[in-house]
């Protein structure tokens, strides 16, 4: 599978492992969109870049759209021979973001805090701070803390859900989504073996069924 995807703001999220969940048979519609503000106003107006994968009992929908068109494939079960899904978790990126940010951070609070709680002096040349050795410590745990605290968010919203299948004639569609700090909808492992398992189940149905896929 490919790792290095454009990658989609989940905007919906529907999974259904009973049955058809809507009249037209669905049993999985993953919606995204580009990632952004800026993407988000354009997506309430209907004109931001979006992606959106769809399965039903005849097979899988993917479509994408832009400013300029759109772009739709449909696949039949019969002519995919393999189905793949892999979340990726950015734990370098966090401890990246945790270490470079500890530093600057911990200096910051560790100066401003050091020189807030600090001892003021006054000599000849005029007045100076000592700073607080004990303000120094608890600034740069108040930085330490900080930094956790955006590293976890970088986590948090960074996991990517990578969804693809490979075609008979060769291809192999696939499409990376994260979750949306905007729209509130999370990914976990347990959501994309979901998906991943319906799909499975749908393809062996149809390859068992024979030609007609019934």
């Amino acid at each position: 599978m490919k790792l290095f995807l454009p990658t989609y703001v989940i905007k919906s999220w529907q999974v259904s492992e009973q049955g058809p969940f809507d009249q037209h048979g669905t049993l999985i519609h993953i919606t995204g969109r580009k990632a952004g503000l800026l993407a988000w106003f354009m997506s309430i107006a209907g004109i931001d870049p979006t992606f959106s994968l769809r399965a039903d009992a005849r097979g899988v929908y993917h479509e994408e759209g832009s400013l300029f068109g759109y772009y739709q494939r449909m696949t039949v079960y019969r002519h995919i021979a393999a189905v793949d899904n892999a979340l990726l978790r950015p734990i370098r990126g966090a401890i990246l973001v945790f270490s470079l940010l500890c530093v600057l951070l911990g200096f910051f609070f560790g100066k401003l805090l050091g020189e807030a709680m600090g001892e003021t002096h006054k000599s000849y040349y005029g007045s100076y701070t000592e700073q607080s050795t004990g303000g120094t410590l608890f600034g740069v745990l108040v930085g330490s803390a900080v930094a956790l605290g955006i590293a976890i968010l970088y986590y948090k919203f960074n996991k990517r859900l990578t969804i693809g299948f490979s075609e008979s004639s060769g291809a192999s569609p696939a499409v990376a989504f994260k979750p949306s700090l905007i729209e509130g909808n999370q990914i976990n492992e347990a959501a994309a073996l979901r998906v991943a398992t319906i799909l499975r189940q749908l393809v062996v149905y149809a390859n068992s069924a024979g030609p007609t896929g019934r």
